[in-house]
């Protein structure tokens, strides 16, 4: 599909001035990491000398990362409420590993943080989140602990070239969503007809340059017609950012929720995902968690 189909089939574009696409150059701006994320990025949780004194010298000169911490510590949902006051302590509470996946969370949602057209916050700043924390509880039920953080990670930042296109292309490419979702035109036919690339081309260039874990920049290309016997990692991240995305409001085509529903079944579970993950009670409780609650508000 092109803009120019679309143009003659619906006549949808008439209204865009062909100036305002001409302005647009080749170029796309990716935003670097902030040097905390970049370190708390390599820090090894995992090492036996990792502690939380270690991970408080490496974020403490970003006040604002800081005052998110401390902010998911004391909601509701670790129970602390105001009493957590010195990182430190949010620190030791939140854990190493899922205090790694909030610094990048917090990070790439602030790329996002000066566009105000509402399409933005549920595709940019929603959508990405319900998919982590899907993504992580799946590798949980799955037997798959290990897996739980960077399945977080993978969910997250499985379409942070949204992100990046939205930076460079402000209201036309939420334009762009907005025809995309109301008509079911393919997103990524309108973006390259406009832009010469596609979200996933410009997350790929992102992950490159933010050196981003090979089997996250793998996770990131991967769709439900393109698994070719992928890894766990892999099927949880696709199963997750589909039903992420469905959680958000986002609609899916037949095809594709059918194909989703056909990898969850081969993990060993027949229920409908649709139905077990994104019930009325499930999607409650994954909305009244902070890191939501943060994307939300």
């Amino acid at each position: 599909m092109n803009l120019d189909s679309c143009t003659a089939e619906k006549g949808l574009f008439l209204r865009l001035p062909m100036a305002t696409l001409s302005a647009m150059g080749d170029s796309m701006v990716i935003p670097p990491l902030p040097q905390v994320v970049m370190e708390v990025m390599k820090y090894d949780a995992d090492s036996p000398d990792s502690s939380a004194a270690e991970v408080e010298k490496i974020i403490a000169p970003d006040q604002g990362i800081c005052s998110e911490i401390l902010r998911v510590a004391n909601s509701a949902y670790y129970g602390r409420s105001g009493r957590v006051k010195v990182m430190r302590d949010a620190i030791t509470l939140l854990g190493l590993k899922a205090l790694k996946n909030l610094i990048i969370f917090i990070s790439t949602r602030q790329i996002a943080t000066d566009l105000k057209n509402p399409v933005f916050k549920k595709y940019l700043t929603e959508y990405p989140v319900l998919s982590a924390l899907i993504a992580e509880e799946l590798a949980k039920r799955w037997k798959h602990p290990e897996l739980a953080e960077e399945a977080f990670l993978a969910g997250l930042l499985y379409n942070i070239g949204m992100s990046i296109l939205a930076l460079n292309k402000g209201d036309h490419y939420a334009f762009l969503i907005e025809q995309a979702e109301k008509n079911g035109f393919d997103l990524r036919d309108m973006e390259k007809s406009s832009y010469g690339t596609t979200h996933s081309e410009a997350g790929q260039q992102a992950a490159q340059q933010w050196n981003l874990p090979e089997s996250l920049q793998h996770s990131m290309l991967l769709t439900p017609s393109s698994m070719n016997g992928s890894d766990d990692l892999g099927n949880i991240t696709v199963i997750s950012v589909f039903l992420g995305m469905q959680g958000a409001g986002i609609p899916l085509d037949s095809k594709t929720k059918a194909a989703v529903q056909d990898m969850y079944r081969k993990s060993g579970d027949q229920a409908d995902p649709f139905e077990k993950i994104l019930n009325e009670q499930q999607l409650k409780r994954l909305k009244s968690h902070p890191y939501f609650q943060m994307a939300a508000g």
